[in-house]
This record gives structure tokens, sequence and C-alpha cells, in this order.
């Protein structure tokens, strides 16, 4: 039988098991709060300098939020879909990095192409994943299976890059921009009735994002039934406009940056310095994974493109 003094002993431990744990929940707790009070003091500034935000014309900035919500919606998907593909590979965080970028890409072009109010997205009832798997392809070098950026012709020059300069003084990584740019080329395709203009250009320029590992992998991935669920059970259920929700970090980061992309953003030099701050922001801190930081970026930087994409339409 124990003793007393033994039980007294036994039981200080758990209790200060207890007092840790719930000492660890709270600092998280803390600090996650501390990530979204700095975002949302950070919005609360910009608003009340900005009341009302105006495009002229039409609301592009409706369709560049339905494209940054599919991308990042895709993102979440693709990396389900692409850890469960990567198991078999005996990699899967390498799986879920691809499929988190193929997602976002195929399903951000998606529900912008969608969101624009155009005969061309009018009736989708047919389109398939293999409609837009197409498409996708088409924009991959056959060597490399890297994303191929065409030497583009000057007429589409302002509406699938963005400026030089612009991406001088944005703070996303290699990996998010190309993200953004193929989402641009697979974008294109979708409006232009699955026509790639740029397929036959002769000069090109092959850039390969950290997330390239595995070419096999990656076809894998692309051809999964997996992905081909995710993308058919999202097509189904889409709602245009519909707000992006969830209860964690990551939802509620890019939930308070698309409040400030609608009832903000006047030019693509605001959609950079929101980007920058967000993205110093996520890169201190210590509560979301890597994973779900290249997500976020990654949708962040097709939030960019897609602006620049439909402001530039002839």
């Amino acid at each position: 039988m124990k003793t007393i003094k033994e039980i007294t002993i036994a039981l200080a431990a758990i209790l200060l098991c207890f007092s840790c744990t719930k000492s660890n929940q709270s600092f998280e707790q803390e600090s996650t709060k501390s990530v979204l009070a700095e975002l949302q003091s950070f919005n609360d500034s910009l608003l009340i300098s900005r009341p009302e935000t105006k495009i002229g014309g039409r609301d592009a900035l409706n369709v560049v939020y339905n494209d940054l919500a599919g991308a990042y919606e895709g993102g979440k998907a693709g990396a389900w879909a692409g850890a469960k593909v990567g198991a078999f590979f005996g990699n899967p965080f390498a799986g879920a990095a691809i499929g988190a970028a193929a997602g976002g890409i195929l399903f951000g072009a998606f529900r912008s192409w969608l969101a624009y109010p155009s005969e061309t997205s009018s009736d989708y009832s047919n389109f398939s994943y293999d409609d837009i798997l197409d498409i996708y392809l088409g924009i991959k070098s056959d060597e490399t299976e890297a994303f191929e950026v065409f030497d583009i012709p000057d007429s589409l020059q302002d509406q699938l890059t963005v400026d030089s300069l612009i991406l001088a003084s944005i703070n996303l990584d290699e990996d998010a921009l190309i993200i953004g740019q193929a989402h641009n080329l697979v974008l294109n395709g979708l409006h232009n009735r699955g026509d790639i203009v740029l397929e036959d250009s002769d000069s090109t320029i092959v850039q390969q994002g950290s997330f390239e590992q595995d070419d096999n992998l990656e076809i894998a991935i692309l051809y999964a039934s997996e992905m081909r669920s995710a993308f058919n059970k999202y097509k189904n259920n889409l709602i245009i406009d519909s707000e992006i929700e969830g209860d964690n970090l990551p939802d509620e980061i890019i939930m308070l940056y698309s409040n400030l992309l609608i009832n903000y953003t006047e030019s693509c030099d605001d959609i950079v310095f929101i980007i920058n701050k967000y993205v110093e922001c996520i890169d201190n801190s210590e509560d979301i994974s890597e994973r779900d930081k290249l997500n976020i970026k990654a949708g962040l930087a097709t939030s960019l493109y897609s602006y620049n994409y439909w402001t530039n339409q002839n």
C-alpha cells in the first residue's frame, strides 16, 4: 500500500504536469492571438484610412477574391490528396507539397474563371477534372516537368505577367510566385475556351520550384483518384462569392487578408504592401507549419497574379 507521502508526491507530479500543460496551452493561445491581433490592427489602420474601394467598370476584386479562395481551398485539398499518394512513394511530405501546389493552381483558376461574368463559364456542368488537367499539363515542359514561362507576346504581357519591379519588391519566395504565374497560364487557357495561346512559342524560360521533387510522384498525384475526387467535390459544392470559413489559424489569416483585399485594394501596389506585411507576420510565427505557410503564401501570390490578369484585360 502506498504511503501518504508517496500519494502526495504522485498528486504533486500530476498537478505539476497539468499546470505545465495549461501553461503551454495558454502560451500557444496567446501566441496565436498575438499574430491575429497584429494583423487585425494592421487591417483596421488601413480600412480607417480608406473606407470604400471602387474599381472602374466591373468588380474585378470580386473575381480576385474567388481566385484567392479557390487557390487556398485547393491547396488544402491538394495537400491531403498529395500526402495520401506520397505515402505510397515513402514521402508523404513531398506529396503534400506537390499536391498543394497543383491544387492551388487548378482550383483557383477554375473558381476565378467561373466568377468572371462571361459566356465561357456560364455552363460548367459538363466540365471535368480532365479538362483542366489537360490545360495544366499544357504549360509543363515535357523534358523537365517544370512549369514553363513562355516568351509571351506583347499583347498578353501585361495580363499574364507581373512587372519585374513589383516582383522585386514583394517578399514572396519563388515557390509561391511560380504557383501564381502558373495559375495565370491555366486561367488563360480556361478563359480562351481551353486554347493555350502560348503553346507554339519556341523561346522558353523554365523555372522550377523546390516542391518539384519527384516527377513520377507529381504525375501520380495529378492522375490520382484522390485528386480527381477532391476537385469534383469542390466543383459540385462550389458557391461563387461564398466566404472562406474555418476555425484554425491559417484560415483566420486568409479571412483577414481577403477582407482587406475586397475593402481596401485599389492598385497592384496596395496588394504588394499588404502581402509584405502578412508575409512578415507569417514568417515570424512559430504557430504555423511550413506547409501552411506555403499554402497561405500561394494564395497571396495567386491574388496578386489574378488581380493583374483581370485588371489588364483588353
